[in-house]
């Protein structure tokens, strides 16, 4: 990832053009993103893939279909260089699906959503940083909804009643760590 960031990416190199789409299962879509996308699995009504010249996945692109005619583009990861890679899977949905918008976010502690905006995504607003817990016992990055006030009871070992969130999770030497905020995107279908 931060070889890619810091343009010093020197391994695999693929064309989208020299690749097939396909749908892929859950299960493959569990373990491409579990092992290349630094978030880890992530839902989709739709999994989407590249498929090199070897049938081996490249890159992976879930939609997750949140009402009639709109999508969240959920994931988009690969595990090498795919050089037009997310385009060719943006494509090959909107000309397959039907939908009225598609929204995402950029993750600003990793990107500024210049990737978006090449596709054709406009900036849709900006979302405030926020924090999730690390676990200590396998340095874990869990999401604070996992911790919510209802849910501490039975995932603390140590829990009091009376202290808030914050004070619970302290005192199981549970810290929280804080993101950079998101970058929301949305695309339009002008001809719907």
């Amino acid at each position: 990832k931060l070889t890619s960031i810091l343009g010093k990416y020197c391994g695999k190199r693929v064309f989208a053009r020299n690749t097939t789409v396909s749908v892929v299962t859950t299960a493959q879509r569990r373990r491409f993103l579990n092992a290349h996308h630094i978030q880890g699995e992530g839902h989709g009504s739709l999994n989407m893939a590249l498929k090199d010249s070897n049938q081996e996945i490249v890159a992976v692109m879930t939609m997750q279909q949140l009402q009639d005619g709109k999508w969240m583009l959920n994931r988009f990861a690969t595990s090498c260089s795919v050089v037009g890679g997310f385009s060719k899977l943006l494509n090959w949905f909107k000309s397959t699906e039907q939908w009225s918008s598609i929204t995402t976010f950029a993750d600003q502690r990793w990107s500024n959503g210049q990737l978006y905006v090449d596709a054709g995504f406009d900036v849709d607003g900006q979302v405030a940083v926020d924090y999730s817990y690390i676990i200590p016992t396998n340095t874990t990055r869990m999401h604070k909804f996992n911790f919510r006030r209802d849910k501490l009871a039975k995932r603390l070992g140590r829990y009091d009643p009376t202290l808030s969130e914050t004070a619970n999770m302290k005192i199981n030497h549970i810290e929280r760590i804080w993101d950079c905020g998101k970058i929301r995107f949305k695309m339009t279908n002008v001809s719907s």
